[in-house]
């Protein structure tokens, strides 16, 4: 029994005698050790980068599209009154072309003008009639005032006789009047400028009544439907009455294999979407007259249209390669610091990219790949260029 007590006594004394000799040896060391040495920061990352120089600035964005030309009116043209063709224009072929108030087509009008003379002997028996009964009226009229009564009586009068007579005047004068506009229907005369698309009926041919004599459209104004995407429709900030915010636009298109341009103006815009790619149509008008130096716009013709865009505040105009993932735009800052900013894009071209940004001043924006960008690295410029990248270039 005292054996063991010694034993554990002794072990115990050299665990103590470790864990003192680990103290010591643990402040000495804390004591001991050199102290830490300020040493310089390693310089920033640097990276060499071209750049362009953009000024923020108010200006339009026009949005392209394009369309078919479809004339403003297109109908087709009939004769009221049946008769035989007695009589056709030398250009009533298809393609032809009628100046407004140009003969077209007759009809034979005998049948018509003996229809007038006949209404008007009917007008003058009826106002040779009316004039018997106005005679008869006074003459009645003396008889009872020789009787001495003063109340008369209606029918003595011949009252009704006179209303009778003078109803069969305007009946007479309504009958001239459909005969001398049947007359006048018998000759067909171009309602507006237009030109002739197809014709049903020829010299010679018997019409009936109300038969179709050609299919036209008018020539004076040609429409364009221009297809647009609610992006487009939001960069150009117009609402429903495009009327009265008188947007223009220019429609080109290659004839003769020379480009040619219109003027237009966007008139309105449809009622609804289209249902099966979900845009929305404005519809551009361009008038056309013989005097102008332009060849015309023929229906059915694909043609190319930019819309003229209303004037915005705060627009950079970038090369496309200054435009990250993202709507990002890296720029040197007044540090010679690598600054990533967002901005909101607006519109791509072949040629440029349009933001809007939140900047007063002109800025340096990076148009190099880099394989490393962090805000604040050092940016050594290799090339400047100041440019005005066009967003009508097409």
């Amino acid at each position: 029994m005292f054996k063991k007590l010694t034993l554990k006594i002794r072990h115990n004394a050299i665990a103590l005698s470790i864990l003192l000799v680990g103290f010591v040896l643990l402040i000495f060391l804390s004591y001991g050790k050199p102290a830490p040495q300020k040493k310089p920061l390693p310089p920033p990352l640097a990276v060499t980068a071209q750049v362009v120089e953009v000024t923020p600035q108010k200006r339009s964005l026009n949005v392209y599209t394009q369309g078919t030309v479809n004339p403003r009116r297109a109908i087709d043209l009939t004769v009221q009154v049946g008769g035989e063709v007695v009589r056709v224009a030398e250009q009533f072929v298809a393609g032809g072309y009628f100046a407004q108030g140009e003969f077209i087509l007759q009809v034979d009008p005998v049948n018509y003008e003996i229809a007038l003379v006949h209404a008007e002997a009917q007008l003058t028996a009826a106002e040779e009639r009316l004039a018997v009964v106005k005679g008869a009226v006074r003459q009645a009229q003396r008889e009872w005032r020789d009787l001495g009564d003063e109340e008369a009586n209606a029918l003595f009068l011949q009252k009704p006789q006179l209303k009778n007579a003078q109803t069969q005047i305007k009946a007479a004068k309504a009958n001239v009047r459909q005969a001398q506009i049947n007359l006048r229907r018998t000759t067909i005369h171009a309602p507006y400028p237009l030109r002739v698309q197809r014709i049903h009926v020829d010299l010679g041919q018997y019409l009936p009544p109300n038969t179709r004599i050609a299919h036209v459209h008018s020539t004076d104004i040609a429409e364009v439907r221009l297809p647009l995407t609610d992006r487009q429709v939001a960069m150009l900030q117009v609402h429903d009455n495009v009327h009265n915010q008188r947007l223009r636009a220019n429609i080109s298109a290659v004839i003769a294999n020379k480009k040619w341009q219109w003027p237009a103006a966007i008139t309105r815009t449809e009622a609804s979407l289209d249902v099966r790619n979900r845009v929305i149509y404005m519809v551009a008008e361009v008038k056309q007259t013989a005097h102008n130096d332009f060849p015309p716009l023929t229906s059915g013709r694909f043609v190319h249209a930019e819309i003229i865009g209303q004037e915005q505040d705060n627009i950079l105009i970038l090369p496309r390669d200054a435009l990250r993932t993202g709507n990002i735009i890296w720029r040197v800052d007044q540090n010679e610091q690598l600054a990533v900013d967002h901005v909101d894009f607006l519109q791509l071209t072949p040629k440029g990219v349009a933001v809007r940004g939140t900047y007063d001043h002109p800025i340096q924006v990076i148009t190099s790949p880099l394989s490393l960008a962090m805000p604040g690295m050092k940016v050594i410029v290799t090339q400047q260029t100041a440019r005005d990248i066009s967003l009508t270039d097409k």
